[in-house]
């Protein structure tokens, strides 16, 4: 876990790495780490031969969809006031419920793709090397369904066609590709600590200023940032922007 601060800024994310070794499917314990279903369901995916292995289609689904709940959950844990505190046993037992708080405090998806660019705008005007994946909660939601299809007996029987088998298989590919992109970015939800900060964002996101707005603003106050990894040590990372002689920085 990295923690960024910066200038009215502070991110939480997981960053996750592009080089990931797959292991085989049937580990002996479940695991908390941010892409481990992914990982075993693209184990299942790649051991189900092109789809002609139709029980290891329903095993890859099963965990593809327990890595749409993690990863969701990871985007939640970021955005309640409380953190990860804030998430209880009870609260996270439907998927339907934490789509649902998410909406409940992020807004609607037009918002939510409007506060990722904001997010976008800073990482690049501070040089940071980072892909910020937007989520889409209705896609995870499709892609959830789907893969909820291949867990019921009705996909046993419908296994037999094999028009409907490569279907599914291509399903999952597609499915597969889209967590990993989210697993190769960084999963986080920006939290503007400073006033001036969230209002420049909310001004951003209901389209009174642009990129470039933003971009000019931060030229006058300065920005920075830093990371803070989990035994507290901080260290500089991207470009610091500094304040315009003439302006003080918040």
């Amino acid at each position: 876990m990295a923690d960024v601060h910066a200038t009215g800024l502070r991110l939480n994310c997981r960053i996750k790495g592009r080089s990931r070794n797959i292991m085989p499917p049937l580990s002996s314990q479940r695991q908390t780490e941010l892409d481990y279903h992914f990982k075993e369901g693209k184990a299942w995916l790649d051991s189900s031969n092109s789809g002609k292995n139709t029980t290891a289609l329903s095993y890859a689904a099963f965990e593809f969809r327990l890595a749409i709940e993690r990863i969701i959950l990871q985007y939640w844990s970021g955005l309640a006031p409380g953190g990860a505190e804030e998430l209880s046993f009870e609260s996270i037992r439907s998927y339907k419920s934490i789509e649902k708080r998410i909406f409940q405090i992020a807004g609607h998806q037009k918002e939510i793709n409007a506060k990722f660019e904001f997010a976008r705008v800073l990482i690049q005007a501070l040089k940071i090397p980072w892909e910020i994946p937007t989520p889409d909660i209705g896609k995870f939601s499709s892609y959830w369904h789907a893969c909820s299809e291949l867990c019921h007996i009705a996909w046993t029987l419908a296994a037999t066609s094999q028009d409907l088998v490569s279907m599914a298989y291509n399903n999952l590919l597609e499915i597969s590709d889209f967590l990993n992109k989210h697993l190769d970015g960084v999963t986080l939800w920006a939290k503007m600590e400073e006033m001036s900060f969230r209002k420049l964002q909310d001004d951003f996101v209901a389209g009174r200023v642009s990129s470039a707005d933003v971009l000019d603003h931060l030229k006058k106050i300065g920005l920075y940032a830093v990371t803070e990894t989990e035994g507290n040590v901080r260290k500089f990372i991207g470009e610091a922007i500094p304040p315009s002689k003439n302006d003080n920085p918040v």
